[in-house]
């Protein structure tokens, strides 16, 4: 998701905010879990295309076993600055 933001600065160097993502985290099989139903919660970022990009990472991650039963609710803050981002 880092690439996702830095991507983001490289047309607006001053970009900052905060974005949560929300998901489900599914294991439907018994195999590795994967983000179902994801969206974002939360945002003042004002960059679709950054917060559109975080979202795709989210629900194309594993996530392992799940150790709490067939599904878990995620909420995800991410705080984003400049100076945060070791370009």
């Amino acid at each position: 998701m880092k690439d996702c933001y830095v991507q983001g600065l490289k047309t607006s160097p001053g970009l900052e905010g905060k974005v949560v993502l929300a998901f489900t985290l599914v294991r439907p099989d018994g195999s590795e879990a994967h983000a179902s139903e994801g969206m974002v919660a939360e945002s003042n970022l004002k960059n679709p295309l950054v917060e559109a990009c975080m979202l795709s990472h989210i629900q194309t991650a594993k996530f392992g076993n799940l150790h709490s039963g067939p599904e878990v609710r995620v909420r995800y803050p991410l705080q984003l600055a400049p100076d945060l981002a070791g370009k």
